[in-house]
């Protein structure tokens, strides 16, 4: 990977689709998966999640 990137040439939104529907539960489903594939227990998944939404709600500054 290079140290710097040129964007000055790049376009926004270009792949942005207002209509686009995320199935969030299939992708948490995959990420389940992959954790439990890297030897992870349902529990320890969960508990990092809640962590997450956990931190997610204390610092709302950081959230996209």
């Amino acid at each position: 990977m290079k140290d710097s990137y040129d964007f000055s040439k790049g376009s926004r939104g270009k792949f942005y689709r207002k209509d686009a529907v995320i199935r969030l539960p299939a992708v948490i489903a995959d990420l389940k998966r992959e954790a439990r594939a890297s030897g992870l227990t349902d529990q320890e998944i969960d508990a990092e999640l809640k962590a997450w939404r956990k931190e997610r709600k204390s610092n709302p500054s950081k959230n996209p």
